[in-house]
């Protein structure tokens, strides 16, 4: 049994008459968070601070929303490849209550993961 479903939305991006350019048809509004030391320095905070903020722009949306499901979110880990560091990413994030997706067939860490995944439903289901 697969959890995994696939759907296109239709997505209209307001580019005020060609003046502002969105970086993908998708998305209008990104946030950059970089110290520039991630992967060069040891007590780089930037994945801490990430999540810390990650988490209360959902809460403050969710507040402002009243919903109950802990939707709206303003924030979505996406996995494609990726090593342990990237893991240890997903890991802060599902802790946290964060939505995360792993895109199969991508390679490394995304497809080790659904394959752990597959293999627990398998021993739950025995």
């Amino acid at each position: 049994m697969s959890f995994f479903q696939s759907e296109i939305v239709p997505y209209h991006c307001d580019t005020m008459g060609g003046l502002i350019t969105p970086l993908n048809p998708y998305h209008n509004l990104f946030l950059m968070v970089d110290d520039g030391l991630r992967y060069l320095h040891p007590n780089s905070k930037v994945r801490q601070f990430r999540l810390k903020l990650e988490k209360a722009l959902s809460e403050r949306l969710r507040g402002a929303s009243g919903a109950r499901n802990n939707l709206p979110r303003c924030s979505i880990a996406v996995l494609v490849g990726g090593d342990y560091k990237s893991l240890l990413e997903v890991q802060a994030r599902v802790d946290a209550g964060m939505p995360c997706v792993v895109c199969i067939g991508t390679g490394m860490a995304a497809d080790i993961l659904y394959i752990a995944r597959q293999l627990s439903e398998k021993d739950s289901a025995e």
